[in-house]
Order: C-alpha cells, then sequence, then structure tokens
C-alpha cells in the first residue's frame, strides 16, 4: 500500500491514520526478516501453531531486447518504490513505458505528474489492458498518449551508448486464439519511439525457486499450489494468500482473503466459527422498497485535470454527505431485480 500505489490515489496521511490501528492490537512485527535466508518454514512450523504465507508476486517479468542492458532501462515497480521514498528517479525528459497493467498505468500518471513527457506502448487494444478502467480513462484525462498493438524490438543507442529511443513494430489483429484474445502478428512495419529511459511494467511472478527450496508445492502456472477456497498448502499447518497463490492481483482481493483465512484458522484452533460476532447481522426479504432518491448515479468531485500537473494531491474527492446518501438512497437491489426478470421476463 505505501510502496506500489501512488499518494494521488491513496494519500500517505490517510493511510498512516489507518495503519494506527495495528500500534493498539497484540501484534508483533520483526522487520528486515526473509523467508529461505534470515529464517526457514520448519522453523516457524515448529515454534506456532500456525503459519501464512503472504509473499507476494515481486519478482520482475523479464523483457528480452536488444540493447536493454546497458542502461537506463528501468523496471516500473522500481519507479514507484523510489517515488514512495521520495526519490526522484532519474529518467531524463522523456519516457516509453512497454506495459497496460496497473503498474505501467500508475508510473506514466506520476511521472506525468512531475513534467516528464511521457508515452505508454501495448501490444494490444485499449480495450484488452488489464489495468483498471477507471485509471485508463483517468490517465487519458490527462492527457498521456497510449500506442497500441506495437511490440517492442530493441532498444536503439547513439555512438557513445546513449539511449535514443524504442524501436517497435507494428501489429496486425487476426483471428481469435482458445484464451479468446485476438492473435497478433508482426507486420514489418517498424517505428521508433523517441526517449531517454524506457520503463518496463509487464507483470510479475512469484520466486517459484523460494517455494521449491521449502518443499511446498508449485502449480503449473508457478504459483504457490492450494487447496481451493481452503487456502491449504501441502504442508500441514502451512496456509497461503494473495498474490503468491494467484498472481499479481490487488490489495483488496489480498486482503479479503487474509480475512478468510484468519476465520478458518480460528475455527481450526478454537473449535468454534466466532467471527459472524465482529459483525452486525442484517437481515432482508424479496420486498423492493422505494428507493429515495431515483435519479442518475451521481459522480464523486475530481481535482481539476490543470491542477494535477506538478502534484500529487489525491484525485477522487469523493462525496458530499448529501451525495452520499442521496447515493445510498438509489439502491436498486439487484438480487431482487433479477429474480424478477426470471420469472416474469
Amino acid at each position: 500500500l505505501r510502496y506500489g500505489i501512488p499518494s494521488y490515489r491513496l494519500p500517505r496521511e490517510v493511510l498512516a491514520k489507518e495503519l494506527e490501528l495495528f500500534e493498539q492490537l497484540p501484534i508483533t512485527f520483526a522487520f528486515n526478516k526473509r523467508l529461505g535466508k534470515d529464517m526457514w518454514l520448519s522453523d516457524l512450523k515448529e515454534n506456532y501453531d500456525e503459519v501464512i504465507l503472504a509473499l507476494g508476486s515481486y519478482h520482475h517479468a523479464t523483457l528480452q531486447l536488444e540493447g536493454a542492458d546497458k542502461g537506463q532501462v528501468v523496471q516500473g515497480t522500481d519507479v514507484l518504490n523510489a517515488l514512495a521514498t521520495g526519490e526522484m528517479p532519474s529518467v531524463g525528459k522523456r519516457v516509453v513505458i512497454i506495459g497496460g497493467g496497473n503498474v505501467a498505468i500508475d508510473v506514466a500518471r506520476s511521472l506525468w505528474r512531475m513534467g516528464v513527457e511521457v508515452t505508454i506502448a501495448y501490444r494490444r487494444d485499449k480495450e484488452d489492458m488489464p489495468a483498471n478502467e477507471s485509471e485508463i480513462e483517468e490517465a487519458f484525462s490527462e492527457g498521456i498518449p497510449c500506442i497500441f498493438n506495437v511490440a517492442p524490438k530493441k532498444v536503439a543507442r547513439d555512438k557513445n551508448g546513449r539511449l535514443e529511443a524504442l524501436v517497435v513494430e507494428e501489429l496486425e489483429i487476426g483471428e481469435y486464439d482458445l484464451s479468446g484474445r485476438r492473435i497478433r502478428r508482426g507486420t514489418g512495419s517498424i517505428r521508433s519511439l523517441p526517449c531517454d529511459t524506457v520503463i518496463v511494467a509487464i507483470g510479475e511472478r512469484v520466486d517459484t525457486d523460494l517455494l521449491q527450496k521449502e518443499k511446498l508445492a508449485v502449480s503449473k502456472r508457478g504459483h504457490l499450489e492450494v487447496n481451493p477456497y481452503m487456502y491449504e498448502t501441502n504442508q500441514e499447518h502451512v496456509w497461503a494468500i494473495g498474490d503468491v497463490i494467484n498472481g499479481p492481483s490487488t490489495a483488496a482481493e489480498a486482503m479479503g482473503q487474509g480475512k478468510e483465512v484468519a476465520r478458518l484458522i480460528d475455527l481450526r484452533l478454537s473449535g468454534k466459527d466466532r467471527f459472524a460476532q465482529l459483525f452486525t447481522t442484517f437481515s432482508y426479504d424479496q420486498t423492493v422498497g422505494k428507493t429515495l432518491y431515483e435519479g442518475k448515479a451521481i459522480n464523486p468531485e475530481k481535482l481539476p485535470v490543470a491542477a494535477r500537473r506538478g502534484s500529487f494531491e489525491e484525485v477522487n474527492k469523493g462525496y458530499t454527505g448529501r451525495q452520499a446518501r442521496m447515493e445510498a438512497g438509489r439502491c436498486l437491489r439487484c438480487d431482487v431485480k433479477c429474480e424478477q426478470e426470471v420469472l416474469y421476463g
């Protein structure tokens, strides 16, 4: 949350306030301890009743490019980490970012705020970009150019070895493959995208070498294998959640799995399903109540684009109290509506 999400999406003062909760809980943190180096799974199993692995997916997916090994070709996650620690990465005035996921968009929008001329190069169409749709739209509203259906070929350098451009090949769209995506083929048409730095943001992968060293089962996709819906690994008393079992995903999904596995472990240790006591019980029926507000959706206020350049102020300003009440009042009870459509539609 601190190092992977820019402050214009998650303000640091808000995050710090949220994390104060940990100071009030009987939780011990042991920092700078690396599994497979400073500690081993066998030691953890010996000292604790249950162990949860939330290791993430932190190894960079590599991209073999001619000329990429001579400097000024960096990873997107490294750029985000540097920005989070208050450093300005040395990227020059013009940057080309390879990728279409959340990291690519976050890096582009962050550097754009710092006055860098940014271009995103992606091998598919806008509709295929795996980044959050809202983040893609915000990037477009900020005027960040995207070049679609191109594949990186090499990094061009001058006679002194200084990076000059990313050379890409334009792709043509073919038939659908078994995954439901259109096949891309090279056209032979080459173009150069002038830049001072190339940033690679094509995804992350799980550290499978570490998992195998710890004798943990690895799936065909290279993720830590667990019992579906139960989060148990092949080792007794060892559980796993988050990106290490899913591959790169969202913080929200990992948090949700954390809550699920906490309930399962508490049930195993205590013999009681006590998590329901933590939450208020709500009851509802199949009656559609009259909504308080039947107008269109209310969009939250956003920081004007002109005010975003040179600033990491939060973009989404949220609702006023009145707007929040109106939005809550226009609930459509989709469960009832869908059931009625099935019965009578």
